[in-house]
Parts: C-alpha cells; sequence; structure tokens
C-alpha cells in the first residue's frame, strides 16, 4: 500500500495574520496549504492546482465565501471545503451546506479544533470515495488549467507553458487530435498579462477559402456586394488579448501572407479599406497537421512557419505518457456528474486495459470512452466489457471508390480532364472527403482541389 499523501488544502481569507498562522498550524498537522488573500485570488490558483480541502471565510470583499463555494463546486467538485465566520447564522450556514461546505466554524474557535474539523472533512472525503478510486495516493493529481498528469512529458509542456506566458511572441502548439492543445492556448492566454483581454478562437478548417481574410481582418461597408455594413475582424475584436488560430496549417496562401505582416508589424487592412488598423493581438496557433513536413514539401509558408517557431510547444500523444492515464482516470471520476451521481468504480482489469490501449484519439478519446463505460456498467464496476476497447481497434471501412474511366462517348479515349477527375474524386473517397487529406495525399494545396471541386461542380469540399 502505498504512503498516503499530505492533503493540499486552499485558505482563502482576507485577514493576512490569520492567513499566516494558520497556514504554518495547518503546515504542522502534515496539511499542504497554499493560501489566497480574497476569492478571485483562489480562482487563479485553482487554475494551476487541484485541492483535497478548502478553509474559506465566508465574508471577503471582491467575491464572498458562498459564490466561491458555488465557484469550487462548479470548478472542482472533488474539493471539500470548510466554511470559516464569525458572524455565523443558520440561513448562512444551510446556504453554505447546500452549496458544498462540509462544515462550519467559528473563526475565534481555537485552532486545534479548525485542525480537527479538517481532518473530519478529511475523512469524510476519502469515505465517500471509497471502492471509487484506483489508489488514494493517486488521486493526488495535479491539474495545470485542467491539464492532468505527473509524467516527465507532460511536466515539460507544464513548464514550458510558464515560460512562453509572459512573453508576447505568438505561440506555435502542435499535437495529435485529443491532445489538449485548446487547453495549452488557454493556459498560455490564463496565465498571461493579456488574461484581463478577450482569448477569441478561429478554426480554418471550418472556413471556406474566400471567407478567411474577412474572417480576420473584417471588411467596411461596401467592400463586397453583400457588405450593407462594416464588421470588424477577429483581430479588432480581440485587441489587447490573444487570438487562437486553429488548423492554421488550412490557412490559403493568401491569407499566409497577410497573418504574416499582422505578426511582423501589428497592422492590417480591412477588406476594402484604405488605411490600415494597428492592433495589439497575440497570436496562438495551433493543428494537428505535420507542419513540418508542409513546410518541407512547400504547401505552408516557410518565413510564416518560422515567425512561429520562435515559441513552439509539441504535445505529446498519451501513448507515449501512459504514467498518466490513472490519473486522468480519477480526474474523470471526480469531474463526471454521471460518475459521480452513479458512485462509478473500476475494476483493476479495466484500469490495466486503459493503460494498454494506445488510444488514437489521446486524451479526448479516453474521456469519452470513460463516459460511456459509466452509463453502460450502471453503478456496478467499470469492467473491460463495457470500454469497447476491442471495437476501437478495428480500422474504418474505407469508402468505395469509383473507378477510373476506361471509356469516353464515342468509343473515344477518355479526356484528361476526366481522367483527372476521376483521380481526384478517387482519393478524396478514400480520404472520407476530406479535402485536406485529400490534399496531403495528392501533394497540393487544399485550395488546388476545391478550385477543382467547384470547376465540376462537385459539393463534396463541404464535407471537409
Amino acid at each position: 500500500m502505498p504512503e498516503r499523501k499530505a492533503l493540499r488544502v486552499l485558505l482563502v481569507d482576507d485577514d493576512e495574520t490569520f492567513r499566516r498562522v494558520f497556514s504554518g498550524t495547518l503546515g504542522e498537522e502534515g496539511f499542504v496549504v497554499v493560501a489566497a488573500g480574497n476569492g478571485l485570488e483562489a480562482l487563479e490558483i485553482m487554475n494551476r492546482k487541484v485541492f483535497d480541502l478548502a478553509l474559506v471565510d465566508l465574508r471577503m470583499p471582491l467575491m464572498d465565501g458562498l459564490s466561491l463555494l458555488a465557484e469550487i463546486q462548479r470548478r472542482q467538485p472533488g474539493m471539500t471545503p470548510v466554511v470559516l465566520t464569525g458572524f455565523g447564522t443558520v440561513p448562512s450556514a444551510v446556504e453554505a451546506m447546500r452549496r458544498g461546505a462540509f462544515d462550519m466554524i467559528s473563526k475565534s474557535a481555537p485552532p486545534e479544533q479548525v485542525v480537527a474539523t479538517l481532518q473530519r472533512a478529511a475523512e469524510a472525503r476519502r469515505a465517500s470515495r471509497q471502492g471509487t478510486m484506483l489508489d488514494d495516493a493517486l488521486f493526488e493529481h495535479e491539474a495545470y488549467f485542467g491539464m492532468v498528469g505527473r509524467s516527465a512529458a507532460i511536466r515539460r509542456v507544464f513548464e514550458t507553458i510558464e515560460r512562453f506566458q509572459g512573453a508576447g511572441q505568438p505561440v506555435l502548439v502542435t499535437g495529435e487530435s485529443g491532445t489538449g492543445k485548446e487547453l495549452v492556448v488557454r493556459a498560455l492566454h490564463g496565465g498571461s498579462p493579456r488574461r484581463a483581454g478577450t482569448l477569441l478562437a478561429v478554426n480554418c478548417a471550418s472556413l471556406r477559402e474566400n471567407f478567411v481574410e474577412n474572417e480576420l481582418f473584417g471588411h467596411v461597408r461596401g467592400a463586397f456586394t453583400d457588405a450593407v455594413v462594416a464588421k470588424p475582424g477577429l483581430f479588432t475584436l480581440a485587441d489587447g488579448g490573444s487570438l487562437h488560430i486553429d488548423e492554421f496549417g488550412e490557412l490559403a496562401e493568401g491569407a499566409q501572407a497577410a497573418l504574416l505582416r499582422v505578426l511582423e508589424t501589428g497592422c492590417f487592412r480591412p477588406l476594402g479599406a484604405t488605411k490600415e488598423t494597428q492592433v495589439d493581438v497575440r497570436v496562438l496557433a495551433s493543428t494537428n497537421r505535420d507542419i513540418d513536413r508542409m513546410v518541407s514539401e512547400g504547401r505552408f509558408r516557410t518565413d510564416l512557419f518560422y515567425r512561429l517557431c520562435v515559441c513552439r510547444i509539441d504535445l505529446p500523444a498519451l501513448r507515449e505518457r501512459r504514467e498518466d492515464i490513472p490519473l486522468l482516470i480519477n480526474h474523470f471520476l471526480d469531474r463526471s456528474e454521471n460518475a459521480r451521481r452513479l458512485g462509478a468504480r473500476l475494476s483493476q482489469a479495466a484500469v490495466d486495459a486503459l493503460c494498454a490501449h494506445d488510444w488514437p484519439g489521446n486524451v479526448r478519446e479516453l474521456l469519452n470512452t470513460l463516459e460511456r463505460a459509466v452509463l453502460l456498467a450502471n453503478g456496478g464496476a467499470v469492467e473491460p466489457g463495457h470500454l469497447g476497447l476491442g471495437s476501437l481497434r478495428v480500422p474504418p471501412k474505407q469508402p468505395q471508390a469509383p473507378p477510373l474511366p476506361v471509356d469516353a462517348p464515342n468509343g473515344g479515349e477518355p479526356t484528361l480532364d476526366a481522367m483527372e477527375r476521376a483521380h481526384v474524386q478517387q482519393v478524396l473517397a478514400r480520404a472520407g472527403h476530406n479535402v485536406s487529406e485529400a490534399a496531403r495525399i495528392l501533394g497540393v494545396d487544399p485550395t488546388t482541389i476545391r478550385r477543382m471541386l467547384r470547376r465540376w461542380g462537385d459539393r463534396s469540399e463541404q464535407m471537409d
């Protein structure tokens, strides 16, 4: 049996002397204490760390204790709070209990009484989790802006994020689908001096080629036929904050050039405008494509790539940090409403199966698998049969590709255009009608295929 780790306590009180005294007292009793002077500061700390217990003052400026309890219940429902008050009343006690408080204790109570209350809260927490966890020690996981892990690979990511948060340069985040690129972007913005500003996001794969620049830079009235009013672009709306450009590898060449200019000068010209607009926006770009290969094959601008690569974060696949899977499982059990409602627990065989799986969909796939398994188990222990991992290993059936033409009207030879069209359609079918993947196979830019499809009147382009 592994040694039980010290429980982490979030102490929130606006009285500096009280925080200092009780931090020392609780530390002597074996608790690990992190103190905050108000509710907003506590929320900032909760973005970076997971806690087992909380000691919360009921009356504080900026955010009172009841409001903070509601946020604790929403953000870290596995935390057990104890409320401190110098003005205890029955209504406030009832409301505190309704919002998840284990108990309420007077601030004037002796330190040993506060310690005893926390110890009872800790025992109640352990008892409520009996049979639902893999191991109590494993539940002492780290959560950094929603990312969970203790492996060397993920810790390197956390350390890199810390270094880049205060920088003003753009950041390139790469990794397979489901590895948590959006969480990294949120951490970069949330821990930066720009966190009071806006974080906006755009997925380039969801935009048609001729709408990308309009989405990013906006337009003035009369810029084109339907431009009856001016529209600000995302760069304007994100001024003073950050802009997440997701799947930036899908950007058309013209948009790549415009983005490079914004990164270098901070200026852009909305469609139809005669004057340039100056903005202060930090670009956070992400992609699951092999961007290095795209650059080497000439399918992405080298100068834009190197501009983004000044600060780069490569996320490891889940199969490269299997030791974090038990932590992710427990994080899911702690956060999932269905898991808590059903008292979900996993058998050791199910845990072993989860740890052995390769997870091509990474963390997203793991969490979705757990959600489904918990519902199938319906309050019983989750067993390997509930996971459906065997079926996940079966490769999806490839769609039938249309045959290349062998005949032409009037018995002649097929034209080059017909052969080209059939070949493109064949590759598209093999790629599941994903234009970007078909472009990768054919070694061309996605815009080339979209142009062909429009010429042929083929609506397959909408299935990207």
